[in-house]
């Protein structure tokens, strides 16, 4: 899916799922075959909000983390990735193990 504005964006949908603290996911090219990898987008959340002993992504091993402090930022930290925000879909339609 191409956009007059290249992807550069957020559809509003997205947009507020971010903000009201929901992740969003793309998975990209992997290091190597029978690889996997993922972007995902989660907002930043509080202690309150973590659940504590679940392991769900076992196995799955951080690569790079960044944080954004705003929504220009975040956009700016995409285009580094080489990254659109009309790439990512919510992680129920991925295979995000996050």
């Amino acid at each position: 899916m191409t956009t007059p504005d290249g992807g550069q964006r957020w559809p509003a949908e997205k947009l507020t799922t971010l903000r009201l603290g929901q992740p969003l996911a793309v998975e990209v090219p992997a290091s190597g075959r029978g690889r996997r990898a993922f972007v995902t987008i989660s907002p930043v959340t509080t202690p309150a909000d973590q659940l504590d002993g679940f392991d769900y992504d076992l196995g799955a091993v951080l690569i790079q983390d960044a944080t954004a402090h705003d929504e220009a930022e975040l956009i700016t930290m995409l285009q580094a990735w080489s990254l659109r925000p009309d790439q990512f879909l919510y992680p129920w339609q991925t295979d995000d193990p996050t």
